[in-house]
């Protein structure tokens, strides 16, 4: 039998060939595979006046995230989720020049391996912690869930590693002596008209967060009523922190398309010579009326994840909506601590906001605000304003 010699360039040849002969057809490959997210572009303005130190800049955001859910075979699921997130300055934002950025590239938000059976999910991989005390912060973990009795969803989540970047804000990233692991348990039901939620969430070796959410709703026809309460309770571990607490209590009705709420905010640090936090990012689900006060004021430390000596707020808002636009304006009072220099605590701050949004179809909406912060003190006066363009674009 005669052997023939074969090149080497048509070894890899037949290779390339028998690959591409057993790979899986394109269309085949993302049929089973759902897109989900959001395309976002803003523009924010900001005018500070501290004591007659007046600031002006603004910067153009854009930020978009891209989610692929692919079925795998039986009950599993796979999610990767790709986000982008760039800023142009404007006006000379934070000293900087006015420089378009073209070299941000997308970075991965979630990567995870999901299992469903009945009514019991389980997801492990990098994936966005959907808990109470955050917002959309990323961690590395397992999340299970859990929904086998009527009306009642249970929880359960473990995160050894957390993102402490982009939207972790406030101070508590600078003050953490370690980023910690967390651990979370979680019953939540809604029995119409009464709903509530139920969460510990427990940092490793710093606090743990206890919240409780209540609501009730009625729907009497021409109007709709409903009240709203909440409270969290920080234990801390580690000494660098103070026990706090927070609650809040709102009531709102709406009637003909118009909207009115009305509510109160308190929120403190046990020891006034120590930070506390009921938040791990951002304000987490808890309720916050205002644009500037309890969030970005005085370079962003107002979060109530950085909280110091007591604050409390009444708020009233009202609201319109027909058809494709709404409208709304709201007005916040009251004192607390302000990291504006030489104000502290006892600081005398307000704000009012108005806003609206153009639904212009199911997927696109333009929206925007203006928002007025003052701040209060033997003789000393801290302002912020901001006004915000948005467009954005969910699929």
């Amino acid at each position: 039998m005669k052997l023939t010699k074969i090149s080497l360039a048509a070894l890899v040849a037949l290779g390339a060939f028998s690959s591409v002969a057993s790979a899986t057809p394109l269309e085949d490959a993302i049929k089973n595979v759902d897109l989900s997210g959001y395309a976002r572009y803003r523009y924010t303005n900001d005018l500070t006046d501290n004591n007659g130190k007046k600031d002006d800049n603004g910067r153009h955001q854009f930020k978009s995230i891209f989610s692929f859910k692919a079925a795998l075979d039986d009950n599993f699921f796979g999610v990767l989720s790709l986000r982008y997130a760039s800023n142009d300055s404007s006006s000379g934002y934070a000293n900087t020049a006015d420089i378009t950025d073209t070299e941000s590239t997308f970075g991965v938000q979630e990567f995870y391996l999901g299992y469903k059976v009945g009514n019991t999910t389980l997801t492990a991989g990098k994936q966005v912690m959907g808990t109470y005390f955050t917002d959309d912060l990323a961690g590395t973990g397992i999340k299970i869930m859990n929904s086998d009795i009527q009306g009642l969803t249970l929880a359960a989540v473990a995160f050894d590693a957390i993102e402490t970047g982009g939207d972790f804000d406030g101070n508590l990233k600078n003050t953490l002596p370690e980023v910690p692991n967390v651990y979370g348990l979680a019953a939540m039901g809604n029995y119409d008209p009464f709903s509530f939620k139920l969460w510990w969430a427990g940092l490793e070796n710093i606090a743990n967060l206890y919240a409780a959410d209540a609501g009730l709703k009625f729907d009497l026809g021409a109007a709709k009523l409903g009240f709203q309460g909440q409270y969290v309770q920080n234990s801390a571990k580690d000494n660098t922190y103070s026990d706090g607490k927070f609650y809040a209590l709102k009531g709102d009705a709406n009637f003909f398309g118009f909207n009115v709420n009305l509510g109160y905010i308190n929120f403190e640090s046990d020891d006034a010579n120590k930070v506390s936090f009921v938040t791990i990012e951002d304000n987490g689900k808890l309720i916050n009326p205002a644009k500037l006060l309890n969030s970005v004021m005085n370079s962003g430390k107002q979060y109530y994840n950085n909280i110091q000596d007591e604050n409390k707020y009444w708020f009233l808002g009202l609201g319109y909506k027909m058809d494709k636009v709404s409208l709304y304006a709201n007005y916040i009072d009251g004192e607390g601590f302000s990291h504006a220099k030489g104000f502290g605590k006892d600081t005398d701050r307000k704000e009012w906001n108005a806003g609206g949004a153009y639904r212009y179809s199911k997927k696109l909406v333009f929206s925007g605000f203006y928002a007025a912060a003052k701040e209060e003190k033997n003789n000393l006066t801290s302002k912020r304003d901001r006004i915000r363009f948005e467009t954005r674009w969910n699929f």
